[in-house]
Parts: C-alpha cells; sequence; structure tokens
C-alpha cells in the first residue's frame, strides 16, 4: 500500500508553527493588561481602605486625602503591602478575559459582514452585536 502525498497537504510541522506562534501573540497580548492591573492595584487597595477607614482603628481620628493614605500606607505597611490581595483579583480576572476573547473571536464568524456606506444600519448593529466598540 503506497500512500500519495496530496499536493495541498499542509505539512505538520507548519500548523504547529502557526499556532505557536497564535498562543505567543496571544500571551503577548494578555501581558500588556495584566501589566497594567498589577501596576494600578495599589490604588485600588488604597481606595478600598479609604471607603473602609470608619471600621479601622489604626486610621482613627485622621482625615486624609489619597495622597496622604497612600504616603501612610507605605510607611506603615510597607511598599509591598499595597500589592496585598493582588492574587485573587488577578486569579479571577485572567480567565474571564480569556473567555470574553474566546466568545468574540467565536461570535464574529456568525455575523454578515455589510457595506459601511451603503447599510450602516445593518452594518453598525453587527458591530455592536459583536462587541466591537
Amino acid at each position: 500500500m503506497s500512500a500519495k502525498l496530496d499536493a495541498t497537504a499542509v505539512p505538520a510541522e507548519l500548523v504547529v508553527m502557526k499556532y505557536a506562534r497564535a498562543a505567543g501573540h496571544f500571551a503577548a497580548l494578555q501581558s500588556v493588561p495584566f501589566t497594567f492591573k498589577l501596576m494600578a492595584y495599589p490604588m485600588e487597595r488604597i481606595r478600598l481602605l479609604m471607603q473602609t477607614q470608619h471600621t479601622n482603628k489604626t486610621f482613627e481620628g485622621s482625615n486624609f486625602n489619597s495622597l496622604g493614605r497612600t504616603i501612610s500606607h507605605m510607611k506603615n505597611e510597607g511598599y509591598l503591602a499595597a500589592w496585598r490581595g493582588a492574587s485573587p483579583t488577578i486569579v479571577r480576572w485572567l480567565p474571564s478575559q480569556y473567555i470574553v476573547l474566546f466568545l468574540k473571536d467565536h461570535l464574529s464568524g456568525h455575523f454578515p459582514v455589510y457595506n459601511k456606506d451603503k447599510q450602516y444600519g445593518m452594518y453598525f448593529a453587527g458591530k455592536v452585536g459583536n462587541g466591537v466598540r
């Protein structure tokens, strides 16, 4: 039994390289929001501390603004304490982002393509349904 090679067949190595490249692009695209989420987390933590300062006996009698609260927090608890509690936030955030991107990619193929100039209403409805802003 001799198997003939199909001229249009794509070698398995090229398919693997294609998916590896796509995975690399996906990882790079996800690292940017992940980094910004980590950079902004101390501001979220200070905001939460300011919202709950009436329950915290450490800050009783002090009426700080956000800058004063940030400075006192860094002095009292240390620099790395600003990221305390970031892990659960990131663990909740990453899977939700993956699900949103997967659904967007999956659903975008189900919407027909309309001409922007001739059928703007249908074009706009398709973009809204697709999730494109």
